[in-house]
């Protein structure tokens, strides 16, 4: 895995903060997670304050994916569509924190930070020319980070992903320099001619308000932009789609949003390039895999479309049934979670009594492993506290009840141990102190320890799992509200 620097602040969402004092070094995904749990920027800086005159050097860049462009799920850019856009390039995913979350009014999506580590880059303008040239390409990453002072706000609920690659973003740009993104200068207006001076009017001229251009709505495609724009447009449909139907029509179709129009001729050279390129440069590439693969699985479809049963609490007994939205009912939380998480502390309940054995003669315990996953404050900590609360009643009182049986063990305990320590110390080379050794010996060898019973961890340690599994009959209950 390649490894690169991030520095970090001892902030989280503080946009006026330039002090960026504590370097990490990344060499794998938890590392990752834990420094982008704070602010981070991905360059040095001179005194640790971060400008753009400031830098230093950098071995990562970072981009911002906010899928903002469309509210139609299906041209969302997700980890699938960099993967293919990036064939064998080396890089991370980070969800930022608006992922899958409303925000002005818009439904959640997909939005995560990209990190391509690169060979170091000590030269400022090198650094911010790779960043514009990748933006150019693939318009899809955030308009506004191209300088080399650029940082990111922190997540503490981050998820990471790491992807495989044989080479760096520096490397893959570089092999799509003849990918041309064509900017054409729109003709200079010429200046009006010299006019004779007017003659004098008797009547004085009334002042009229200046005439300013009508500026282009929303959406459109101004003039000084048509071909910059329709060129990264085709570019990106193509590695998207192919060289197909689908993505002429869609460039096609974004080129009623120029205005004035571009004319039919200069629409096709624009695409002819972009296929010159594409063809070139990604369809030849080794681990490239064109989107007819990915066709053949269909469309995407959102999972807000999915409406997944109800839980079946009429499969549980009467009583149990009852208990479980009873507890829902009480935390006002969703019935899955209950019913998903109850099933969890039959396994335990089951644990060391039952096996099931499978039709091709497969036997294993009845262990359940229930996991409830739903976003911070949904109370699932609740919910857990209420259906362990009959664990822990039965856990204290047997405690209770056989706390004498407890103690007496522990004494005859450490009488054994004390009577092998005599019996070691005594030893002489006499037969008589020998038996009396190998008694002592085998009498502690022959001792069985009684502990306390502990049906519940929560956070706890593989080895120190071990431990209470030894003890407990090798059953453990884990209830946790956190992964």
């Amino acid at each position: 895995m390649r490894t690169f620097d991030l520095y970090i602040s001892d902030k989280c969402g503080e946009p006026l903060n330039t002090v960026y004092k504590e370097k990490r070094t990344i060499t794998n995904t938890s590392e990752l997670k834990a420094a982008v749990t704070f602010d981070h920027v991905a360059a040095a800086y001179q005194h640790n304050t971060r400008k753009n005159e400031n830098f230093i050097q950098s071995d990562c860049v970072m981009f911002d994916v906010d899928n903002t462009e469309s509210d139609t799920p299906g041209d969302w850019i997700t980890t699938d569509t960099l993967r293919a856009d990036f064939p064998g390039v080396v890089f991370f995913t980070v969800t930022s924190r608006n992922h899958m979350k409303e925000k002005n009014g818009k439904a959640p999506r997909p939005k995560y930070h990209v990190y391509f580590p690169l060979e170091v880059i000590k030269d400022g303008a090198e650094y911010t020319a790779l960043k514009k040239r990748t933006k150019e390409l693939f318009t899809y990453f955030d308009k506004q980070a191209a300088d080399t002072a650029r940082f990111f706000f922190g997540n503490a609920n981050a998820e990471v992903l790491y992807f495989e690659g044989d080479s760096f973003l520096a490397g893959y740009m570089e092999s799509l320099a003849d990918v041309t993104i064509q900017v054409v200068e729109e003709p200079a207006k010429e200046p009006p001619k010299e006019e004779k001076e007017p003659a004098p009017i008797q009547q004085p001229i009334q002042p009229t308000a200046p005439i300013t251009p009508a500026q282009p709505l929303p959406g459109q495609i101004p003039a000084g932009q048509r071909n910059s724009k329709m060129s990264s447009f085709a570019f990106t449909m193509l590695i998207k789609y192919g060289d197909c139907e689908k993505s002429r029509s869609e460039y096609v179709e974004m080129s009623k949003k120029c205005v004035p129009p571009l004319d039919t001729k200069e629409l096709k050279i624009i695409w002819d390039k972009a296929v010159q390129g594409y063809l070139e440069k990604i369809a030849n590439r080794t681990g490239y895999i064109p989107p007819k693969e990915y066709a053949k699985w269909g469309e995407i479809q959102p999972i807000e479309v999915i409406i997944p049963p109800s839980f079946p609490f009429t499969a549980f007994p009467a009583t149990l049934s009852a208990y479980t939205q009873s507890i829902s009912e009480y935390t006002q939380t969703a019935p899955e979670m209950a019913g998903v998480l109850v099933l969890g502390a039959l396994g335990a309940v089951f644990q060391k009594k039952y096996n099931v054995q499978s039709i091709n003669n497969n036997i294993e315990q009845m262990s359940i492993y229930a996991v409830a996953i739903s976003p911070p404050a949904e109370r699932k900590s609740e919910v857990i506290r209420h259906i362990i609360k009959p664990f822990l009643s039965y856990q204290n009182t047997y405690n209770s009840e056989n706390a004498v049986k407890f103690s007496d063990n522990e004494a005859t305990r450490k009488e054994l141990k004390a009577a092998l320590f005599k019996a070691e110390s005594e030893i002489d080379g006499t037969e008589g102190k020998r038996e009396q050794l190998k008694k002592a010996q085998n009498d502690f060898d022959k001792f069985k320890p009684i502990h306390g019973l502990t049906l519940l961890a929560d956070d706890t340690t593989t080895e120190a799992l071990i431990s209470l599994m030894v003890k407990n009959g090798e059953r453990m209950f884990i209830a946790s509200g956190e992964g």
